[in-house]
């Protein structure tokens, strides 16, 4: 269904002025008192919820959708009551028989909804809970035209914030279609008409915000990448893309290549949108600086990866990636150039153990005169605390990935996820700073 969430204000002698409402993408002029009804024919509504205040207009309202009203002891009634209203009036207390009829004179389900001024923080919250209230009483795959023409100017903040929630958490696949606004301060310059200016740029700047912020707090590029598609730059939305299928995936040795391609991305293209270069460039430009410099070797690029996971609150991969980074500075170190194959760092991997001199019956001499080899040159190259601590990082790894803590014996308790997090950063730090000496 096309619903329109409008607000509903109130007027000096409770009349509304006529007004001759234009629309400038195609110059429609529709006159009434009341402009969701002028909103209701242009974009064929189906369903009204009207927000407003319990000295709001709603006779105005009823008579608008009601008709004929001359002989109706309703219209009268429930201008009586309205007028009556003020700051300090209960919405809960407004006679809900009132409430159903003008629903009743709207039809086809429609909703009024009834808050406070929000003059005091108590007030306010209880408009929020109204507001919010508004969701359950769309449907699934509900089109909203937003009107945010009357009313007290600090609720289009309240149902903005309704919408981002709407648009970004519910999973009813609500679009938000429009968001109109009634320009009546212009309507002297134009001929007395009153232009109903399209705002929903509003709407897509939160979109944008959003998807930038869960880029920049959790390393989730699906949103932008979806926003740049439906612009129809299909190139830059599938580097997007495919940066966060890698990423999910954690394909540790495939991301460099991912984060090479972002940082080659020409974010002036024609036909990029200017909320892309705006918002989401500086993010993304801010990720791969990071890994600039092409002496970066694999090993370093895989332990700030490591440490941007951390700071992305994605402490698993952040374990995971530290500990393969670790095993590479180690292969770098042996000079073993395929350091990507499983078998080799295996080998590298019990190069370090302590019995590494202990020749097994199925090892050949040439294979443990190598682990010796390989054993030497990465303790020539590196610090003993270097080493050590990557066994240590393991075991926090396993806990994390497999829930098993070998410094952990059975009479003693498991430690806490904030324990394992604090120990994560404390090894990033440590070799972050490692590096940063050299």
């Amino acid at each position: 269904m096309k619903v329109l969430i409008s607000f509903i204000g109130h007027a000096k002698n409770r009349e509304y002025r006529p007004a001759k409402y234009m629309f400038p993408k195609d110059e429609t002029v529709i006159e009434t008192t009341f402009i969701a009804k002028a909103l209701k024919e242009y974009h064929n509504i189906d369903k009204l919820i009207l927000i407003g205040t319990t000295k709001s207009m709603w006779e105005e309202v009823y008579r608008n959708f009601k008709g004929d009203i001359e002989h109706d002891p309703m219209y009268w009634d429930i201008g009586g009551i309205c007028e009556k209203q003020n700051a300090h009036s209960n919405p809960d207390d407004f006679p809900a028989e009132y409430v159903k009829a003008v629903e009743n004179a709207i039809g086809n389900g429609s909703r009024v909804v009834m808050i406070k001024y929000g003059i005091t923080e108590e007030e306010i919250r209880y408009n929020i809970k109204k507001i919010f209230s508004i969701e359950g009483m769309l449907n699934t795959g509900d089109e909203i035209y937003l009107d945010i023409t009357h009313s007290f100017r600090s609720l289009p903040i309240y149902i903005m914030n309704c919408m981002a929630y709407i648009s970004n958490v519910s999973r009813r696949n609500i679009k938000i279609e429009s968001i109109s606004y009634g320009m009546f301060e212009a309507s002297e310059e134009l001929g007395d008409k009153t232009p109903v200016v399209e705002m929903k740029s509003l709407m897509d700047v939160y979109e944008w915000i959003s998807g930038a912020y869960s880029f920049s707090e959790f390393g989730n590029t699906y949103k932008i990448s979806k926003l740049i598609n439906e612009s129809g730059n299909k190139e830059i939305a599938g580097k997007l893309l495919n940066f966060a299928e890698t990423n999910n995936l954690n394909m540790i040795a495939d991301m460099r290549e991912q984060v090479d391609k972002l940082n080659k991305t020409k974010w002036d293209k024609e036909g990029m949108p200017e909320f892309a270069k705006l918002i989401v460039k500086p993010v993304v430009n801010g990720f791969t600086k990071r890994f600039n410099g092409t002496d970066l070797k694999d090993s370093l690029f895989q332990i700030k990866l490591a440490q941007w996971h951390l700071e992305c609150h994605n402490y698993g991969s952040a374990a995971i990636t530290l500990c393969e980074g670790l095993l590479t500075s180690f292969c770098e170190a042996a000079d073993i150039k395929k350091h990507t194959d499983k078998d080799i760092r295996d080998f590298v991997k019990g190069a370090l153990h302590k019995d590494y001199k202990k020749k097994r019956e199925v090892e050949s001499t040439a294979d443990y005169d190598y682990r010796i080899e390989i054993h030497d040159k990465i303790f020539k190259t590196f610090e003993k605390e270097y080493i050590q601590k990557y066994w240590v990082l393991q075991n926090i790894r396993n806990t994390i990935a497999h829930n098993i803590d070998k410094s952990q014996n059975n009479n003693k308790a498991s430690k806490s996820s904030a324990t394992i997090i604090e120990e994560l950063k404390k090894h990033v730090d440590y070799y972050i700073k490692y590096y940063d000496k050299k």
